[in-house]
């Protein structure tokens, strides 16, 4: 087990990463209740974007909190709608719960758009779901990292890629986010995955280190 900081660990041997947490941010308790139900459903997923750096420990707020999953049948659709409904999750815009509402939503899915659900009686921060349609997303997911967060488990994409993939889009929130990664797991970062990514999405490495 490598020691990260008082508070996060990693088991190198089942490349698993294991956060304790006394409080939990809005953030934490929505993505640990959406993931909860994408594991008892078998749903592949990875969550990416700026969550993954307040997660462990980045000191700021989110609007949201990003999920890839696997492209699924239209009948496991509205039987995950169900469970998230029950668990006191909805729409964004809409309350219905309907069978054609569920319909629309999934069809947005298939066009490669994005659909949101809140959860409780907030509108913010929320989920923000896609299938998987690029290469990046199915990577993602294919090869996501298992995060222990307490008694929870969630799954994000790997650390790698979403250090890459914030210096790509390249805002300073997102600049910011990849160092925070790259400096708090630098000594468990597989370097030339790291490397590779970085070539693929045309980014200086070097940016970290600054």
């Amino acid at each position: 087990m490598i020691r990260i900081t008082n508070t996060i660990e990693y088991d190198e041997t089942r490349r698993i990463i294991k956060v304790r947490k006394e409080k939990l941010t809005m953030e934490d308790t929505i993505a640990l209740a959406f993931s909860r139900i994408l594991e008892k459903e078998n749903v592949r997923y990875a969550i990416v974007a700026g969550y993954v750096a307040l997660l462990f420990g980045r000191s700021r707020r989110s609007d949201d909190v990003d999920f890839i999953i696997e492209n699924i049948s239209l009948g496991k659709f509205a039987s995950l709608c169900e469970k998230l409904f029950k668990a006191g999750f909805k729409f964004l815009h809409s309350n219905e719960k309907t069978l054609e509402t569920v319909r629309m939503a999934y069809h947005s899915l298939e066009k490669g758009d994005r659909i949101r659900f809140t959860f409780g009686e907030y509108p913010i921060p929320n989920v923000e779901m896609k299938f998987a349609t690029t290469r990046l997303d199915k990577i993602s997911i294919e090869e996501s990292m298992m995060i222990h967060v307490n008694e929870d488990v969630l799954r994000i994409s790997p650390l790698e890629l979403q250090i890459a993939y914030k210096l790509y889009l390249g805002s300073e929130k997102d600049v910011e986010d990849a160092r925070f990664l790259y400096k708090l797991f630098k000594n468990i970062l597989d370097g030339e995955k790291l490397s590779k990514w970085c070539r693929l999405l045309d980014v200086n490495l070097k940016c970290l280190e600054s």
